[in-house]
C-alpha cells in the first residue's frame, strides 16, 4: 500500500509539474547531475511557447536555473510560418532565449535548407548562425560558407569567409554575400568571380539574381566570355537580355577582331552582339604590328551570329590615327569580314605627304596592311613638295596602290586634271604642268616622289615655266589644304589616356604657306607621247 501511495504521490507531483511548466513527455523523473538538480522527461518530449514548438526524446530541467538542455531527434518549430531546426542535440536559455544545437543540424524555411554541425539560434530576434562551416541548398542553389548566419524575420543569408555559391547555369565565389532567399538576390563584397557557360564575370561589389540571371556591379568589374572582354565601374549586366550597360572607364575587346574599345559609357546586347560606347570613345585595331586608333563621339561594335557580319561604326567627329594613314571624317564604317574601312560625309584622308579627299573613301587592307584606297565621286589629292608647292590630281573617282604603307601608285577615273611642279633635286623648281585628260596614272618611287605620270585619252598638257606661274593657277577648283586638322598621336592619347596606347611618331600640323608664282606660258608639249602620252615629271 505504501508503495501505491508512493507512485501517486511522484504522478501527481509530475502533473503540478507539468501544468506549471509547458513540457510534455511520457515520463518525468528527478534526479541530479554534476550537484545540480535535475528534472528529466523522456519519451515523445513536447517544450510548447506561443512562438515556437519544440520536440525531442529527452528533456533536462535543471531546477532553479534556465538552461534547458534537449537530447535525440531535436526539433525547433517556429510559428506561424513554420520554420525549422533539428539536430542531435539542444540547449537552451530560457532567459535569453538563445539557443545552441549541435550535431547534424538542419534548418528549413520553405525550400531552404541549411546543413551543419553547430548552429547557435536567438529565437527572439529570430538570427541563426554557424562558424564552423555550413551547406544551404534552396533547391535550384548551394551556398557554402566558413561563416553564415540566417534571419527569420529578414529572410536573408549572410555568409563570409570562403563562400561560394553554385546553381544549375552557373557558379559564384566570394568572400562575403548577402542571400534573399525570397527575391533569389545575391549581393556580394570582395574578390567575386562568376561563371556560366557564356563566360566570367569578376567583381569587388554587387549583386546578382540567380533566377533572372541579372547583374549589377557597383565598383571595378570585368566581364569575359568567348566573343569580347568588358570592364566597366558600374555594369549592370543581364545574360541573354538587351539590357546591358557599363558606365565609368569603360573597356571593352572584340577578341574575334583585336579591336579595344574605350569610353565613359555603353550599352551591349549579347544576343545581337552589339556594343555602343560614347563619351570620349576611343578604338583601337591591331594591324600587323601597328595600331589604328579611332576617336569619335560614338562607336558601335556589331557581332551578328546568325551571319557572322563583324564590324566597326563610329559616328560623329571621327578622327583615324595610324603610323602611315591618318584621316578624318563624320562616320567611319569597319568591316572585319573584308578589312574594308569606309568613310562618310566629308572625309580626309593623310599618307606621309599625300592629302586625299572625296565624297566617300574605302580604304582597303590586306594582310593587315595598307593595300588599296578608293576614293569615290569628287576625288581630289594633294602632295606637298619639298619646297611647299602642292602637286594636285582631281577627278571622279581615284584608286590609290600602296605598297609597304606607302602609296605606289593613283589611277584617276574620269574627268581627270593635274597639276605638277617639277623640282631639280628637290631644292629649285624648273616650272609646272597642268593636265587635263580622262584618266590619269600616276607611280611613285620607293622615296614617296612621282616617277611617272602617264595620261589616257587625249590629253590637253601645259607648261609653265617658273617666272610665270600665276598663283591663282596654282590650285584647281576645290583646293583646300588641310594639314591643321590632321590627328597626331598626341590629340588621340589626350581623349582617352588610358588605352594601351603604341608610342608612334607624331605627324606635325603646321601651316604651310602657299608659293607665289607669276602668268603662265603656252603650253609645252609632253616629251614622249604614246597611246597612254606619257608624260615624266620636267627635272
Amino acid at each position: 500500500m505504501n508503495r501505491i501511495l508512493l507512485l501517486l504521490t511522484a504522478l501527481l507531483l509530475g502533473q503540478i509539474a507539468l501544468a506549471q511548466n509547458p513540457f510534455r513527455g511520457d515520463v518525468l523523473e528527478y534526479t541530479s547531475a554534476g550537484g545540480k538538480k535535475v528534472r528529466k522527461i523522456y519519451g515523445n518530449v513536447v517544450f510548447e511557447q506561443p512562438d515556437k514548438v519544440l520536440t525531442a526524446d529527452t528533456a533536462l530541467e535543471y531546477i532553479g536555473e534556465n538552461i534547458l538542455k534537449f537530447v535525440g531527434r531535436v526539433k525547433l518549430v517556429q510559428k506561424p510560418e513554420g520554420s525549422t531546426i533539428e539536430g542531435d542535440t539542444l540547449y537552451f536559455d530560457k532567459a535569453s532565449k538563445f539557443a545552441r544545437i549541435v550535431g547534424n543540424v538542419k534548418l528549413t524555411d520553405n525550400n531552404t535548407v541549411v546543413t551543419t554541425s553547430v548552429m547557435n539560434y536567438n529565437t527572439a530576434t529570430g538570427l541563426a548562425y554557424y562558424t564552423v562551416g555550413g551547406t544551404i541548398n534552396d533547391g535550384k542553389n548551394i551556398l557554402t560558407s566558413q561563416y553564415g548566419e540566417y534571419n527569420k524575420d529578414k529572410r536573408t543569408l549572410y555568409f563570409t569567409k570562403n563562400v561560394k555559391l553554385k546553381g544549375d547555369n552557373g557558379s559564384l565565389d566570394t568572400d562575403t554575400l548577402r542571400y534573399f532567399t525570397q527575391t533569389k538576390v545575391a549581393r556580394f563584397y570582395g574578390a567575386t568571380t562568376i561563371v556560366n557557360k557564356d563566360g566570367t564575370v569578376k567583381s569587388t561589389s554587387g549583386e546578382y539574381n540567380t533566377e533572372t540571371k541579372a547583374v549589377k556591379f557597383f565598383k571595378r568589374s570585368a566581364v569575359d566570355n568567348p566573343d569580347y572582354y568588358l570592364e566597366g565601374d558600374l555594369v549592370d549586366f543581364v545574360r541573354g537580355a538587351n539590357n546591358g550597360y557599363a558606365k565609368g572607364n569603360v573597356l571593352i575587346i572584340s577578341k574575334k577582331d583585336s579591336i579595344t574599345i574605350e569610353g565613359d559609357e555603353a550599352r551591349f546586347d549579347d544576343v545581337k552582339g552589339t556594343s555602343m560606347v560614347w563619351g570620349r570613345a576611343v578604338a583601337k585595331l591591331l594591324i600587323q604590328r601597328d595600331s589604328l586608333f579611332i576617336t569619335a563621339d560614338t562607336l558601335l561594335t556589331l557581332n551578328n551570329r546568325i551571319d557572322t557580319a563583324r564590324m566597326l561604326k563610329a559616328f560623329h567627329g571621327v578622327k583615324v590615327f595610324k603610323s602611315d594613314l591618318q584621316a578624318i571624317a563624320d562616320s567611319l564604317v569597319y568591316k572585319a569580314t573584308d578589312s574594308s574601312i569606309y568613310f562618310f560625309k566629308d572625309p580626309v584622308l593623310w599618307n606621309a605627304a599625300q592629302q586625299i579627299t572625296g565624297d566617300t573613301v574605302r580604304v582597303q587592307l590586306a594582310n593587315k596592311k595598307l593595300d588599296k584606297v578608293y576614293v569615290l565621286n569628287n576625288a581630289f589629292l594633294v602632295q606637298q613638295d619639298t619646297i611647299k608647292n602642292f602637286n594636285q590630281i582631281k577627278g571622279r573617282d581615284v584608286t590609290a596602290y600602296f605598297r609597304k604603307g606607302k602609296i605606289n601608285q593613283i589611277d584617276v577615273n574620269g574627268n581627270a586634271q593635274n597639276i605638277y611642279f617639277a623640282l631639280e633635286k628637290d631644292t629649285v623648281l624648273q616650272g609646272m604642268n597642268k593636265v587635263i585628260a580622262a584618266n590619269i596614272s600616276v607611280k611613285f618611287d620607293s622615296l614617296n616622289k612621282v616617277s611617272t605620270i602617264t595620261f589616257l585619252k587625249q590629253p590637253e598638257a601645259l607648261f609653265i615655266p617658273p617666272h610665270e606661274i600665276v598663283p591663282s593657277e596654282t590650285k584647281l577648283k576645290g583646293f583646300a589644304w588641310r594639314i591643321n586638322e590632321r590627328p597626331a598621336f598626341d590629340t588621340i592619347y589626350l581623349v582617352r589616356h588610358t588605352i594601351n596606347l603604341k608610342s608612334e611618331a607624331t605627324i606635325g600640323t603646321k601651316n604651310v604657306s602657299n608659293r607665289k608664282g607669276k602668268k603662265k606660258q603656252p603650253i609645252q608639249k609632253p616629251k614622249k607621247q604614246t597611246k597612254s602620252s606619257a608624260l615624266k615629271p620636267k627635272k
